[in-house]
């Protein structure tokens, strides 16, 4: 039921982003290399803490696993540059390395580790 409940979740914002609205800015960004689906585990464990969502056309989306209410606070949109997430209300440093997303708190004092998420075809 869980993983029911994750994949439905992880499926709803690039829905969602579909239906997005436009920006001026597009031919300028560069490329996204954060695009897609990344969870962050409890310590040690298979165990989701948190699931962050960053689209194509660069709306940000989360949800926590102990299911706090999903709505628009969760949604942001962001832009990059080297080392910086810039979301609406604050800006995140950020270091990828391969499958691993390390995101750094606005204060600093904070870093997560963040998977890629992997999806099997069911064919």
């Amino acid at each position: 039921m869980q993983s029911i409940r994750l994949y439905i979740f992880l499926l709803i914002p690039f829905l969602l982003g579909a239906c997005g609205n436009t920006n001026d800015h597009e031919d300028t960004r560069r490329e996204n290399i954060v695009a897609g689906t990344w969870i962050s585990y409890f310590e040690n464990t298979d165990s989701m803490v948190i699931a962050r969502v960053f689209t194509d056309d660069y709306y940000s989306y989360f949800t926590y696993a102990e299911g706090k209410a999903q709505n628009e606070l969760n949604k942001s949109r962001y832009y990059l540059d080297d080392q910086h997430i810039f979301l609406s209300s604050y800006t995140q440093t950020y270091k990828l390395e391969a499958d691993t997303l390390w995101i750094t708190n606005s204060k600093g004092d904070q870093t997560t580790k963040y998977i890629r998420a992997r999806f099997i075809d069911a064919e």
